[in-house]
């Protein structure tokens, strides 16, 4: 079985002349276990010289990833303002688990791999938009993102 799941709160703020604020949080889930195979050695083919089989593996599913957005709209005239904030944090358990050597009595054993990750992304981005005609737009626009990653 693998759950999914997200959860969202949004709010703004929309007063007359005044800029439009918009706010949002969400949390994205993924839990569970994935049935999979892989590369293994097993013995029990009979042929020593090479040990090479499918044999069953499952996936241990662990990601949990917050994200927070905001965004700031507002217009002068002709001139659309924006600028927007995006932060997010993922954080990621998940686990390979390996059977080797099924069904051999003597060397029958387990093998976990385990991927940990954590992600932080900040993002910053701001346009400003004029329009001085129906057929002449000018658009200047910046965006800055960092990530940092511990694997």
């Amino acid at each position: 079985y693998v759950d999914r799941g997200r959860a969202w709160i949004e709010g703004g703020l929309t007063l007359p002349e005044l800029p439009v604020l918009t706010v949002r949080y969400s949390y994205d889930f993924r839990e569970g276990q994935k049935d999979s195979t892989t590369w293994g050695d097993i013995s029990l083919t009979g042929n020593t010289a090479n040990l090479r089989a499918i044999v069953p593996t499952f996936l241990e599913l662990d990601e949990k990833r917050h994200t927070v957005d905001a965004d700031l709209n507002h217009r002068l005239g002709n001139t659309d303002l924006n600028l927007g904030v995006r932060y997010e944090h993922d954080d990621i358990e998940n686990s390979r688990n390996i059977r080797r050597r099924p069904g051999d009595p003597a060397r029958d054993r387990y093998l976990t791999q385990v991927d940990d990750t954590t992600a932080d992304l900040f993002n910053v981005r701001g346009s400003v938009e004029t329009r001085f005609a129906t057929n002449t737009l000018m658009v200047i626009a910046y965006a800055y993102t960092r990530l940092d990653t511990d694997i």
